[in-house]
């Protein structure tokens, strides 16, 4: 989950426009988007991947700071456009997106 502080700095970042479609104006339809997604399975592909190639155990709290950072994170809107993002089953793409994330957080 994020706060809202974090939804603000993302929509900021996006200037409030769907990255996908482009759509501004009505914020009740802009949603954040994971690239990454959200859910059980994935907490526990992230730790194990992290696990395998760098030989570091992360805590719950590192695997959501994974998959909760900005570099994961972008402005969209709800339905087919947040849904287009999910990269999850994009083996290469997916970790290549986690090796970016986790270079840029400090665990060691």
């Amino acid at each position: 989950m994020f706060d809202m502080e974090l939804k603000y700095r993302i929509f900021t970042r996006d200037f409030f426009t769907c990255q996908r479609c482009g759509f501004t104006g009505d914020h009740s339809r802009l949603t954040m988007a994971h690239r990454i997604k959200q859910g059980i399975g994935t907490e526990k592909y992230i730790k194990s991947y992290i696990q395998g190639k760098y030989e570091v155990e992360l805590k719950k709290t590192q695997v959501l700071g994974i998959i909760n950072h900005p570099l994961n994170l972008v402005c969209a809107c709800r339905g087919s456009c947040n849904d287009s993002y999910n990269i999850f089953y994009n083996n290469v793409e997916r970790d290549e997106l986690i090796d970016k994330i986790y270079d840029d957080m400090v665990f060691y």
